[in-house]
């Protein structure tokens, strides 16, 4: 049974507005190799983060926002390890 602590690192809970924010990072640690700690919220290139996504992540205590950057506490940053984790099988 899941544990309420452990209940927001469960990806399935999230929408797929906040799971794109996740993903995202990810993404940035697959092409990097290092942690990621932060994202753009937007890039000038026109991405950005999904607002909606934003207040979830921020509701759930994963992610600080300062206006620029998304700023993934470290359970956040173990959510995004274990979706990799989840893709490489």
């Amino acid at each position: 049974m899941m544990q309420d602590n452990d209940r927001s690192r469960d990806p399935a809970q999230f929408s797929d507005k906040a799971l794109s924010i996740l993903v995202f990072a990810a993404y940035h640690r697959l092409a990097s190799g290092e942690r990621v700690t932060e994202v753009v919220h937007h890039d000038n290139a026109g991405h950005s983060a999904d607002q909606q996504g934003v207040e979830e992540l921020r509701a759930a205590g994963l992610v600080r926002f300062d206006g620029r950057m998304l700023y993934l506490e470290p359970q956040a940053q173990d959510i995004v390890e274990m979706l990799i984790a989840r893709m490489r099988g």
